[in-house]
Protein backbone atom coordinates (compact mmCIF):
# COMPACT_ATOMS: atom_id res chain seq x y z
CA UNK A 1 0.00 0.00 0.00
CA UNK A 2 2.78 2.54 0.49
CA UNK A 3 4.58 1.64 -2.66
CA UNK A 4 1.38 2.75 -4.46
CA UNK A 5 0.52 5.59 -2.63
CA UNK A 6 4.14 6.67 -3.42
CA UNK A 7 3.39 6.17 -7.11
CA UNK A 8 0.02 8.02 -6.82
CA UNK A 9 1.42 10.93 -5.27
CA UNK A 10 4.63 11.13 -8.14
CA UNK A 11 2.24 11.29 -11.07
CA UNK A 12 1.37 14.76 -10.70
CA UNK A 13 4.80 15.93 -11.26
CA UNK A 14 4.77 14.08 -14.39
CA UNK A 15 2.04 15.98 -16.42
CA UNK A 16 4.03 17.94 -18.73
CA UNK A 17 6.74 14.74 -18.91
CA UNK A 18 7.44 13.16 -22.86
CA UNK A 19 10.46 11.50 -22.20
CA UNK A 20 10.81 9.88 -18.41
CA UNK A 21 14.25 7.52 -18.09
CA UNK A 22 12.72 4.98 -14.95
CA UNK A 23 14.86 2.81 -12.71
CA UNK A 24 14.30 -0.36 -11.21
CA UNK A 25 12.79 -1.91 -8.36
CA UNK A 26 9.70 -2.36 -6.42
CA UNK A 27 8.58 1.15 -5.72
CA UNK A 28 9.51 2.28 -9.39
CA UNK A 29 7.26 -0.56 -10.88
CA UNK A 30 4.46 0.97 -8.62
CA UNK A 31 5.14 4.09 -10.24
CA UNK A 32 5.51 2.26 -13.85
CA UNK A 33 2.07 0.88 -13.39
CA UNK A 34 0.35 4.40 -12.66
CA UNK A 35 2.33 5.81 -15.50
CA UNK A 36 0.38 3.05 -17.55
CA UNK A 37 -3.05 3.96 -16.37
CA UNK A 38 -3.23 7.78 -16.44
CA UNK A 39 -0.65 8.79 -18.74
CA UNK A 40 -0.55 8.99 -22.53
CA UNK A 41 2.28 9.94 -25.51
CA UNK A 42 4.75 9.26 -23.50
CA UNK A 43 8.42 7.70 -24.26
CA UNK A 44 9.80 5.71 -21.30
CA UNK A 45 13.39 4.78 -21.12
CA UNK A 46 14.10 1.73 -18.79
CA UNK A 47 16.16 -0.81 -17.89
CA UNK A 48 13.77 -2.76 -15.77
CA UNK A 49 11.98 -5.48 -17.16
CA UNK A 50 9.13 -5.39 -14.91
CA UNK A 51 8.79 -1.98 -15.42
CA UNK A 52 8.89 -2.37 -18.99
CA UNK A 53 6.33 -4.90 -18.60
CA UNK A 54 3.82 -3.02 -16.54
CA UNK A 55 4.22 0.14 -19.14
CA UNK A 56 3.14 -2.58 -22.14
CA UNK A 57 -0.96 -2.08 -21.09
CA UNK A 58 -0.62 1.38 -22.53
CA UNK A 59 -0.25 0.96 -26.25
CA UNK A 60 0.11 4.78 -26.40
CA UNK A 61 3.40 4.51 -24.33
CA UNK A 62 6.67 3.79 -26.44
CA UNK A 63 9.66 1.56 -24.32
CA UNK A 64 13.04 1.41 -24.67
CA UNK A 65 14.85 -0.81 -22.90
CA UNK A 66 18.15 -0.32 -21.90
CA UNK A 67 20.81 -2.82 -23.29
CA UNK A 68 23.20 -4.23 -21.00
CA UNK A 69 24.07 -7.14 -18.92
CA UNK A 70 21.20 -8.75 -17.18
CA UNK A 71 20.63 -8.95 -13.46
CA UNK A 72 18.41 -11.98 -12.37
CA UNK A 73 17.46 -10.89 -8.82
CA UNK A 74 16.85 -7.00 -10.00
CA UNK A 75 15.40 -7.91 -13.26
CA UNK A 76 17.72 -4.89 -15.24
CA UNK A 77 20.01 -4.20 -17.38
CA UNK A 78 23.46 -3.25 -16.10
CA UNK A 79 27.06 -2.10 -17.23
CA UNK A 80 29.12 -0.23 -19.57
CA UNK A 81 26.43 -0.92 -22.38
CA UNK A 82 23.68 0.58 -20.36
CA UNK A 83 25.75 3.50 -19.06
CA UNK A 84 26.93 3.96 -23.14
CA UNK A 85 22.99 3.90 -24.23
CA UNK A 86 21.99 6.39 -21.51
CA UNK A 87 24.86 8.71 -22.82
CA UNK A 88 22.93 9.04 -25.87
CA UNK A 89 19.77 10.30 -24.66
CA UNK A 90 17.91 12.95 -22.64
CA UNK A 91 14.75 12.89 -20.73
CA UNK A 92 12.57 15.35 -19.06
CA UNK A 93 12.84 12.86 -15.78
CA UNK A 94 14.78 10.34 -13.90
CA UNK A 95 12.59 8.27 -11.48
CA UNK A 96 14.72 6.30 -9.54
CA UNK A 97 14.15 4.43 -6.38
CA UNK A 98 16.97 3.58 -3.58
CA UNK A 99 18.21 1.15 -0.91
CA UNK A 100 19.23 4.07 1.55
CA UNK A 101 18.53 7.90 1.89
CA UNK A 102 21.17 9.84 4.55
CA UNK A 103 22.14 13.33 4.52
CA UNK A 104 24.83 12.65 1.79
CA UNK A 105 21.90 11.06 -0.47
CA UNK A 106 20.36 8.09 -2.15
CA UNK A 107 22.41 4.87 -2.55
CA UNK A 108 21.90 1.87 -3.41
CA UNK A 109 23.15 -1.80 -2.46
CA UNK A 110 23.80 -2.68 -6.03
CA UNK A 111 27.03 -0.92 -7.15
CA UNK A 112 26.07 -1.52 -11.15
CA UNK A 113 22.67 -0.28 -9.90
CA UNK A 114 23.82 2.89 -8.77
CA UNK A 115 25.83 3.56 -11.80
CA UNK A 116 23.13 3.36 -13.76
CA UNK A 117 21.17 5.81 -11.62
CA UNK A 118 23.86 8.09 -11.78
CA UNK A 119 23.91 8.10 -16.09
CA UNK A 120 20.16 8.50 -15.79
CA UNK A 121 20.48 11.16 -13.25
CA UNK A 122 23.39 12.98 -16.02
CA UNK A 123 20.61 12.85 -18.76
CA UNK A 124 17.63 14.18 -17.44
CA UNK A 125 16.41 17.57 -16.75
CA UNK A 126 14.80 16.62 -13.38
CA UNK A 127 15.49 13.99 -10.56
CA UNK A 128 12.63 12.32 -8.88
CA UNK A 129 13.51 9.52 -5.87
CA UNK A 130 10.71 7.25 -4.83
CA UNK A 131 11.26 5.09 -1.81
CA UNK A 132 9.15 4.18 1.65
CA UNK A 133 10.53 5.83 5.01
CA UNK A 134 11.96 2.32 5.54
CA UNK A 135 15.11 3.70 3.65
CA UNK A 136 15.63 6.76 5.54
CA UNK A 137 18.96 6.61 7.48
CA UNK A 138 20.48 3.88 5.73
CA UNK A 139 23.35 4.11 3.58
CA UNK A 140 24.55 1.44 0.56
CA UNK A 141 27.66 1.07 -1.34
CA UNK A 142 26.74 3.18 -4.42
CA UNK A 143 26.16 6.65 -3.71
CA UNK A 144 24.43 7.40 -7.45
CA UNK A 145 23.60 11.12 -6.35
CA UNK A 146 23.73 14.18 -4.14
CA UNK A 147 20.63 15.81 -1.98
CA UNK A 148 21.03 19.12 -4.66
CA UNK A 149 20.83 17.25 -7.82
CA UNK A 150 17.89 15.60 -6.84
CA UNK A 151 14.50 18.08 -7.70
CA UNK A 152 11.77 15.66 -5.94
CA UNK A 153 11.68 13.12 -2.88
CA UNK A 154 8.22 10.90 -3.00
CA UNK A 155 7.85 8.28 0.00
CA UNK A 156 5.26 8.17 2.69
CA UNK A 157 6.01 9.78 5.52
CA UNK A 158 8.22 12.74 6.10
CA UNK A 159 12.06 12.47 6.98
CA UNK A 160 13.46 13.85 10.15
CA UNK A 161 16.76 14.77 12.12
CA UNK A 162 19.60 15.13 10.00
CA UNK A 163 17.83 13.37 6.53
CA UNK A 164 15.16 16.25 7.01
CA UNK A 165 17.57 19.03 7.62
CA UNK A 166 20.02 17.78 4.72
CA UNK A 167 16.77 17.30 2.27
CA UNK A 168 15.60 20.97 3.20
CA UNK A 169 18.85 22.78 2.69
CA UNK A 170 18.87 21.02 -1.07
CA UNK A 171 15.57 22.43 -1.86
CA UNK A 172 14.29 19.12 -2.69
CA UNK A 173 10.35 19.20 -2.84
CA UNK A 174 8.85 16.91 -0.56
CA UNK A 175 5.83 15.00 -2.00
CA UNK A 176 3.71 12.71 0.46
CA UNK A 177 1.37 9.19 -0.56
CA UNK A 178 -0.66 8.37 2.19
CA UNK A 179 -2.13 5.39 2.23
Amino acid sequence: PERQAIARAALPALACARFVMLGSGATTVHVAKRIALEMRDLTVITHSFAAATALALNPTIETLIVPGRYHASEGAQHGAEAIAFLGSLRADWAILGASGLSEEGPSDVLLDAGAVYAAMVRRSERTMVVADASKFGLVSPSAWARWDTVDVLVSDSAPEGDLGRAITRAGVELRLGRV
